[in-house]
């Protein structure tokens, strides 16, 4: 019984490049985020590598698994794999305040203020065209005016983000 090794070297040779072409486009559409948008669900007790914050530390506490925002302003980086049109951000809160509090992206340039805020509501839907999008990342902040002064509190149990 003769081996043709020509013919199995040319099928190994087909499957392997098969393989690595299946494995790049899975890569490409895991990194690609193709199809809808990406959702992301955080709290403090849950980790995830793709949001960072609330922060700076000292500004924020964690008290009956919500943040407590001691200081103004706090800070949350969410990675986005692909530049996105919108982000829609829902936050469970509780605000015990006077004053109000509001929720912006950072945008990209030199503006006098960088960044673009809205009033806080249990949901807030941004434009991402003049969003800064550095490093695969997008910053969002909560600013409350006051809250030191007014010994106010704003407690956040948990947040969404959907980046359409």
């Amino acid at each position: 019984m003769k081996v043709d090794f020509k013919r199995i070297y040319f099928g190994v040779k087909f499957v392997v490049i098969a393989a690595f072409a299946v494995f790049v486009v899975f890569l490409f559409w895991q990194k690609g985020a193709v199809g809808a948008g990406i959702n992301y669900n955080v709290a403090p007790t849950t980790t995830t590598k793709f949001v960072y914050g609330l922060y700076p530390e000292g500004r924020v506490e964690i008290v009956e698994n919500a943040w407590k925002i001691k200081y103004e302003p706090v800070y949350l980086n969410v990675y986005a794999p692909r530049k996105f049109k919108k982000a829609q951000v829902t936050l469970k809160y509780k605000n015990l305040m006077e004053s109000d509090v509001f929720v912006g992206v950072k945008v990209k340039g030199n503006a006098p203020v960088p960044y673009y805020l809205k009033k806080l509501d249990k949901t807030l839907s941004f434009d991402l065209a003049g969003a800064a999008f550095e490093k695969n990342k997008l910053q969002f902040i909560i600013a409350a005016p006051g809250i030191e002064e007014s010994k106010g509190t704003l407690i956040i149990e948990s947040i969404k983000i959907q980046l359409l």
